[in-house]
């Protein structure tokens, strides 16, 4: 694969700074935007074992809007003598969602099914145990996934298809761009194909696919590409073409259900009036965030103002507040922390209330990942807001934002001098909308700097809509027409991934509505997983219905169950039977101990 010479253009068109994963850190000076996360790669649970291959690599993105739908499709090679068993585990950005799964059963990709994911873990045990080949994807925290494969056969081949929506990375002066992680290994087959729906006469531009570029074909711009025996130099970027200040994409899903996704550059934030007082800082030293690259937060604080520091350190529980009258003093405090055990937000947010209360100019800076792994309580800070900064790749990023009143900056998608900034001179919040004919509006209540984007439900013919600002300001009118809907889910997809990541928080109150999201669109989400099982008998036995794909197994699957349907109402013993059955398997299933596996 060529180098790409296009990577400089899109560097200056997108005109942001973002850092890089260590994984990808040799692509900083010539991406310099936020990379993608890291391939999918499998980790086999047994070690000194040769590591899995990349044998086939197939991608296929579609984009609209500020959105896109991404189907990878991976063929793993064991070069290992032995059956293995292995955990694909990948983290996905900010705002993504699993939406698809498949594992190859008998040579044929089989869907997964969405199931709770109490059930979908309890059928994966269960099989595994009889030794045959079930799949599992679910939601670990935050923003990890796993993966669940076995077998992975001796000297053999294992293929997935994963499928995941995303917003866009967005920049501050409202460019955005697709970015796609590719291996650095040899890849005997390679394909990728990308497509964005864009009505004008634009191209997009695209880097890392050698001389290959968007063509045109009615509405949609589309780029192919493919090669044998290749091994990818760098990552793939998609920029879109300089983007109107405003603009609205329309899309009409299967069921006939048109999304609209309004997207507008928030308003200039005004500048701080409030004169700077003491600042408090918030330090999370718990074993999650041993090891992190802390540079981009020092540098933060270099450039914080305030007339003194008041350091907590937390982890299981808040240590005593230290002052400190300068920044350096209070860094060099920070670095001699240890950082070793679990994490208890919810004590430090009790401590919190119980202090007075903070000069007007004042700032609490909350520094964490927002793992609370010891109160299993959802975060809440009461009366106290802080501003939450996060800069590791895994993070409970949508916990922390709901727990802070959306005052949350990401330093993987944000420099510290514009941190600073957000943090000095607050941007306003989007406090809802102003219109009649749309429902389900997402989005609401997120910081207003930089990108706007809001999905939503069209129920009428035409609608004119608003965006209502918290200072009471509106945007430009967008004006949605039915008329103009394309075919298309991938604005339906983003926006149920939008209502489960606003729901993940708080999964147990909402865990009818999310498993009814699940079901529907097919995505992963802390009450949901998506499993694959192998023959009929392992559907009927867990009760759990083969997907459309497979229509004569699910016709199979339905006459099987209304057998024992009928069964059980002519024999009420035998039903009490297979109740006890599974509820034997359940009890063993929970008492089973599996802290052999690796630890996530």
């Amino acid at each position: 694969m060529k180098t790409a010479p296009i990577i400089t253009t899109l560097v200056a068109a997108f005109g942001c700074l973002f850092t890089l994963p260590e994984a990808n850190a040799q692509t900083d000076e010539r991406i310099g935007i936020m990379p993608p996360m890291p391939p999918p790669r499998i980790e086999v649970r047994v070690p000194d074992v040769g590591a899995m291959q990349t044998r086939e690599m197939s991608v296929n993105a579609r984009v609209n809007g500020l959105h896109a739908m991404v189907e990878t499709t991976i063929v793993f090679h064991n070069p290992n003598a032995r059956d293995l068993e292995g955990d694909l585990v990948f983290p996905l950005p900010d705002g993504a969602a699993v939406c698809g799964y498949a594992l190859d059963i008998g040579g044929v990709l089989v869907d997964g099914v969405v199931v709770t994911k109490e059930r979908a873990r309890v059928a994966f045990e269960t099989e595994t145990r009889r030794n045959v080949d079930p799949g599992l994807v679910e939601h670990i925290q935050g923003n990890l996934y796993r993966t669940r494969i076995y077998p992975l056969p001796a000297n053999g081949e294992r293929r997935i298809r994963l499928t995941y929506t995303t917003p866009l990375a967005t920049a501050p002066n409202g460019d955005a761009a697709l970015l796609l992680a590719m291996p650095r290994e040899k890849i005997s087959k390679l394909n990728v194909k990308i497509e964005v729906a864009a009505p004008d006469g634009t191209a997009p531009e695209v880097g890392g696919l050698g001389d290959d570029r968007f063509e045109k074909s009615e509405k949609i711009w589309r780029v192919e590409s493919s090669s044998e025996d290749t091994t990818p130099g760098a990552d793939i970027l998609v920029a879109l073409p300089k983007l109107p200040a405003s603009f609205h994409r329309i899309e009409r899903d299967a069921a006939g259900t048109d999304r609209f996704m309004i997207t507008t550059l928030a308003p200039a934030a005004k500048p701080g009036s409030a004169e700077p007082g003491k600042m408090h800082i918030l330090w999370d030293a718990s074993g999650s965030r041993a090891g992190s690259d802390l540079t981009k937060e020092f540098a933060l604080l270099k450039l914080t103002k305030a007339t003194g520091y008041i350091l907590t350190v937390f982890r299981d529980a808040p240590e005593t507040a230290r002052e400190f009258a300068s920044v350096d003093e209070l860094i060099a405090a920070i670095k001699d922390a240890p950082y070793d055990g679990g994490t208890d937000i919810a004590a430090l947010a009790a401590a919190l209330r119980k202090q007075p209360a903070q000069d007007p100019g004042a700032h609490t800076l909350l520094f964490t990942d927002g793992f609370d792994t010891l109160s299993g309580q959802t975060l809440e800070f009461g009366g106290i807001t802080p501003v939450a900064i996060v800069s590791q790749t895994v993070a409970k990023r949508e916990a922390l934002r709901q727990a802070c009143a959306g005052a949350l900056i990401d330093l993987q998608s944000t420099d510290p001098e514009a941190a600073w900034s957000e943090i000095e001179s607050p941007s306003s919040r989007v406090t809802g909308v102003k219109g009649t004919g749309i429902a389900n509006v997402q989005g609401i209540a997120q910081p207003a700097h930089g990108r706007i984007s809001l999905l939503g439900e069209l129920t009428v013919a035409e609608a004119t809509v608003r965006i209502v600002y918290a200072d009471g300001s509106e945007s430009e009118p967008f004006v949605l027409r039915s008329a103009d809907a394309a075919e298309g889910r991938v604005l339906a997809t983003a926006w149920a991934a939008a209502r489960v990541n606003q729901l993940a928080p708080r999964a147990d109150e909402f865990a009818d509505e999310l498993l009814a999201l699940g079901r529907t669109y097919g995505l992963v989400s802390p009450a949901t997983s998506l499993i694959v099982l192998e023959t009929l008998d392992q559907w009927v036995r867990h009760e759990i219905e083969p997907p459309a794909s497979l229509p004569d197994m699910r016709r199979q699957w339905q006459q099987a169950m209304k057998a024992r349907a009928n069964q059980n109402e002519s024999d009420p013993a035998r039903r009490l039977e297979q109740i006890a059955e599974l509820w034997k398997q359940r009890v063993a299933w929970w008492k089973t101990d599996f802290s052999k596996a690796k630890a996530v």
